[in-house]
This record gives structure tokens, sequence and C-alpha cells, in this order.
């Protein structure tokens, strides 16, 4: 015999959940998503454009910063891994916000805290460690975008 546990309902995707107050609109973005693990990328992707944010992608930093100096419409925020090749997360946010100033970013990692602090992530500036659950990556874009400023 097979014991399965009871069916749950769960928001959908992309709907207000209790983070968002009632009032209070389910803001959409337009999302920079760096990250080199393809599995991670694809899942995350997933995730955001459920929640109805346009997503670009790149596999590492300096493919974003490239993504990013040919946008033609400026990303709202960043998700960015923090250790990657080529360019780290960190050294992504600094160069985008030399050009064009502050902005919501958001780093993910799955590296250890001692490994992390090789590279210096600015307090303004969220982080996420993995794994996390759905809604608490949602509930920080919201925080960031509400905001109007890094998390």
């Amino acid at each position: 015999s097979i014991i399965l546990p009871l069916h749950q309902a769960v928001a959908p995707l992309g709907a207000p959940t209790d983070f968002c107050a009632p009032g209070k609109q389910w803001r959409h973005a337009r999302i920079l998503l760096v990250e080199d693990e393809d599995m991670v990328r694809v899942y995350l992707e997933s995730i955001l454009e459920e929640a109805g944010h346009s997503v670009s992608i790149a596999h590492n930093g300096q493919e974003a910063l490239e993504k990013h100096r040919g946008s033609f419409r400026q990303f709202d925020m960043v998700i960015s891994d923090v250790i990657m090749p080529r360019m780290s997360g960190p050294e992504l946010a600094s160069q985008i916000e030399h050009e064009v100033g502050p902005m919501a970013v958001i780093f993910i990692s799955g590296y250890t805290q001692d490994e992390l602090k090789k590279f210096p992530i600015e307090k303004r500036h969220g982080l996420l460690m993995k794994p996390f659950e759905d809604g608490t990556l949602l509930e920080q874009i919201q925080v960031a975008l509400r905001s109007g400023r890094s998390i």
C-alpha cells in the first residue's frame, strides 16, 4: 500500500500572497537573470516568467554586462549568482551601477559564508542562499521593487 499526504491548495505563482498587503499591486519587472548552472537558470527563469516578470538570461557576468549594454529597455533588477566564471556577480553589479546608478540587485549562492567573503557584497544588495523557496525569491523581488532600490 502507498500512503500519500492530503493535497493542500497553494496559490499559483504570480498571484498575490501574504507578503503582498491588500491594496498593494503585484509589480512585474524586467529582470536580468545571471546564473552559470543550466538547471538552476532554467528553473529560476520559469519561476520568474510564471510570476509575470520579463526575463533576459545570461550564463555569466560578462555576457550579462553585454546584454545590459545592448538592451534598448533598461532592466529593473539584476538577479545574479555570486561566484561565476569570467566575472563574479558583485563585479557585474558594480560595473552596471557605475554606468546607470544604483539598482535593485539580489545575489544568490550555494557557497558557504566563508567562501563568499572573497566576493564583497554591499549591504544594500540582497543575498539568498540556495536552496531557497520560490516564494522567498518572489517576495524579495517585490520588496526591492517597492522600495525602489536594492534590498
